[in-house]
């Protein structure tokens, strides 16, 4: 009876330490994941005085045109 029960204990120290690890895991994937978000959001353009009824349009092809007319020089 005892022999079992250490077992027992052995088993859940086991999967203690497991889940511990896995938790941290978890943990150290949810930070990659939210620094990555935030290098991709600091890359972004921030475009305002555009109608927001564009919506249903091409928006990449309006802004495309739209630095074309501003900025001749600079886009062949």
């Amino acid at each position: 009876m005892e022999t079992r029960t250490e077992e027992l204990e052995t088993e859940v120290r086991a999967a203690t330490a497991q889940t511990t690890t896995q938790e941290q895991q978890i943990l150290d994937i949810q930070w990659k994941l939210e620094d990555a978000e935030n290098l991709q959001r600091r890359n972004n353009l921030r475009i305002l005085g555009i109608a927001e009824d564009l919506e249903g349009q091409d928006t990449r092809a309006y802004i495309a045109l739209l630095f074309k007319k501003a900025f001749p020089d600079l886009i062949g």
